[in-house]
């Protein structure tokens, strides 16, 4: 079975689905890493990717991880690419697939598509796919109707799992050549902002890193909000506060110790990645009342 109970995002179940994005490459540009993913009514489309292809082929696998996060059951009918139509198929007990005609989204559980477990493939790919570019495609479901998105192309499977170096860009934190896995860093955030809400914080995303501070968009309870992190050398990921839009001004991120250059390409991300998650999450995160703080230290 390819679906996990995620009742909430904390604990173990949180580093389940979490360290999905770092088994998926999570793609770098310099000084920042971002998870890819959207926000669709119930439903948590993350990380939905292609490997990287040298030449025209096929078959060519599609890979993604959808939690849904509602009461009420769902269905994914169809996955529409440029290249043409997702086939999807599911591991048999005698070493063969099966062809699926539509993959269910049962209430308060994460499926994930990937080979060796439910697997979606391309026939075939018509020409290169060069780590970093965008496939557009739409996903099809029943209940929650169609989610226009993109497929992220991801290094090929032998280079995917390779650490990343993150720059440090802000005085004081470490040099460039820091070694630290990007998706470690998601696992590590979301955890913080679990601890931070006492087991509230759901749906995290989006997450936005600039060497040691990172902004990361989660719900909790019926709120939306955005919360500052710091990176602390020897004791890891921290919630500094969490607030609405207002963090998204410079002179906010300025005033908790971070660069002005750090601070415009933080929220130059977020805001990208807030506008890619529809006009519905940052109306939300706009009516968050105020600024919140940990109820003890992170």
């Amino acid at each position: 079975m390819s679906a996990r109970p995620h009742k909430r995002l904390g604990g173990s179940t949180l580093r389940a689905r979490l360290m999905l994005l770092a088994v998926c490459a999570i793609l770098l540009a310099p000084a920042r890493a971002l998870a890819h993913d959207y926000l669709h009514g119930d439903l948590q489309v993350i990380h939905p990717a292609i490997p990287a292809l040298a030449a025209p082929g096929g078959p060519w696998p599609v890979h993604m991880v959808i939690a849904n996060d509602g009461a009420v059951a769902d269905r994914l009918l169809a996955i529409e690419t440029e290249f043409g139509p997702v086939r999807l198929r599911r591991p048999n007990a005698t070493g063969g697939s099966d062809a699926l005609a539509w993959l269910a989204l049962p209430p308060g559980e994460t499926v994930v598509l990937t080979t060796g477990e439910t697997e979606g493939w391309i026939a075939e790919v018509p020409r290169a796919l060069i780590v970093g570019e965008q496939v557009s495609g739409t996903l099809v479901f029943e209940r929650a109707g169609r989610l226009p998105m993109v497929f992220l192309i991801d290094p090929a499977p032998e280079t995917a799992a390779l650490p990343v170096a993150i720059a440090r860009e802000d005085a004081g934190a470490p040099d460039a050549g820091t070694q630290r896995d990007p998706g470690e860093d998601i696992v590590a955030i979301a955890a913080a902002l679990s601890r931070a809400t006492s087991g509230d914080a759901r749906a995290v995303a989006p997450v936005v890193l600039q060497g040691d501070v990172a902004l990361a968009g989660f719900r909790t309870g019926e709120a939306t909000a955005l919360a500052f992190l710091r990176f602390v050398p020897d004791a890891g990921w921290h919630v500094v506060l969490w607030s609405n839009d207002s963090l998204l001004l410079p002179a906010s991120l300025i005033g908790l110790g971070v660069s002005r250059p750090a601070a415009e390409r933080l929220i130059s991300e977020a805001r990208a990645r807030i506008d890619a998650a529809g006009g519905a999450f940052a109306a939300a995160l706009g009516r968050f009342p105020g600024t919140a703080y940990p109820s003890t230290p992170d």
